[in-house]
């Protein structure tokens, strides 16, 4: 656990394999497999714009009644289902043991689904510096390595940048600076490629953007997601003596280098994970979900 949190002090970043226990895994798998080769969005989901910042699904309560329940989309129940476990207190307060980040009460949990040649999120900012949580998911077939091969050229990546990466003109960012004339692509401080089953946090500022790759079009999974955003507060500090290459600002902007992290943390995992289900090693993270 020390370690974990020594990293994540480090990095403002940490990455979490093997989220999900194999079988509760393979459940979820088998109902986004199912929502990929229907056409249509399907019952609970809604497409949210507008399509000059974003286009995106998202799956929410279509209302009350157990007819209405029984006819929702079997991906969008069965990640519905994880997202409770997320947003419970007490995972909450393993994340807040883990990133020794005092977030608000205004979390906010969003199930979301990128379908290929078609959803995208522009880069933008929020008003305040705050923790992404994010558990992605994906149905293609095979081997573990043979479908992250296939990933790496299909798009559905996550990116952190600068706030106006994307906002710089053609003559601010140099005609001639890139090959053939053409303009260098903007800076990306973090990407993270689409990979099945990986809790990822990451910690940024209001300076710091975040978006989402479009998946080629030619692909045969969406991008389906759990996402938590927890609003923070950064400490600042008057001195930085050391910032990994990873973590450091273009330009040297102090928000970035810093953490919210002061120092590494221990906790007693037991009772909690009672709580939360988990019935192995708490830091291999191997999430018991009932998918019913």
């Amino acid at each position: 656990m020390e370690w974990l949190c020594q990293k994540f002090e480090e990095e403002s970043q940490l990455r979490l394999p093997g989220f999900l226990r194999s079988d509760c895994l393979e459940k979820i798998s088998a109902a986004l497999r199912e929502g990929d080769s229907k056409g249509g969005l399907g019952n609970g989901w809604q497409l949210l714009g507008p399509v000059l910042h974003r286009r995106l699904c998202a799956f929410g309560k279509v209302g009350k009644g157990k007819k209405r329940l029984a006819s929702q989309c079997p991906a969008g129940k069965a990640l519905a289902q994880v997202a409770k476990v997320l947003a419970s207190p007490a995972f909450l307060r393993y994340l807040g043991r883990l990133t020794a980040v005092k977030g608000t009460s205004d979390l906010a949990v969003c199930i979301r689904r990128f379908r290929p040649g078609l959803d995208y999120e522009r880069p933008t900012c929020t008003a305040q510096a705050q923790l992404d949580v994010v558990l992605a998911f994906e149905s293609l077939p095979g081997t573990v390595r043979a479908r992250r091969r296939r990933l790496r050229s299909l798009g559905g990546a996550e990116v952190y940048a600068e706030r106006d990466a994307g906002e710089r003109t053609a003559e601010a960012a140099g005609l001639l600076a890139g090959a053939n004339g053409v303009p260098c692509a903007p800076e990306v401080l973090l990407r993270l490629p689409l990979a099945n089953n990986i809790l990822r946090l990451v910690l940024r500022d209001a300076q710091t953007s975040h978006g989402t790759e479009p998946l080629a079009s030619r692909s045969s999974t969406s991008r389906w997601e759990i996402r938590l955003a927890l609003p923070t507060e950064l400490e600042e500090e008057d001195e930085v003596e050391e910032v990994s290459p990873k973590r450091r600002r273009t330009g040297g902007k102090k928000s970035w280098q810093s953490s919210a992290v002061t120092s590494p943390c221990r906790m007693d995992m037991g009772s909690m994970w009672d709580v939360c289900g988990v019935r192995t090693n708490p830091c291999d993270l191997n999430i018991d979900v009932e998918i019913r």
